[in-house]
Order: structure tokens, then sequence, then C-alpha cells
């Protein structure tokens, strides 16, 4: 069986200075992103092989 993973909606915002760039004032979407990555990593074993990986829905922001 093929397995493929996706991760949807992510609203990355670009780091502003040497800040992290928060969407709402709030929320540190990069490290959030970072954050699911490792976490996705650390179950591939568990997983099996995955055939692809999906980024969908709103990517970034800003819409940029």
């Amino acid at each position: 069986m093929k397995r493929i993973i996706q991760i949807s909606d992510p609203h990355i915002v670009a780091p502003v200075r040497d800040a992290p760039g928060l969407v709402s004032g709030r929320l540190d979407t990069s490290a959030l992103l970072e954050q699911a990555v490792a976490r996705i990593a650390d179950m591939l074993p568990k997983i099996g092989p995955v055939a692809a990986l999906l980024v969908t829905g709103d990517v970034t922001d800003d819409g940029g």
C-alpha cells in the first residue's frame, strides 16, 4: 500500500528582521511546521515507506 502524507494550510509568515513572522501576532507557523516535519520524521519507521508528501491549502499567510 502506498502512503501519502498531507500537511495542510501551514500559513507560513516570513521572518521580520531577526524575529519570527507571526500569524495574527501570535503563532510562529514556521516553528510549528518544523515541529510537524520532525514528528513525521520520527514516525516514519512506524509508518513505513511514503510515496509522497503533499503541502496544500494556504502555504503562506500573505498570498506571496
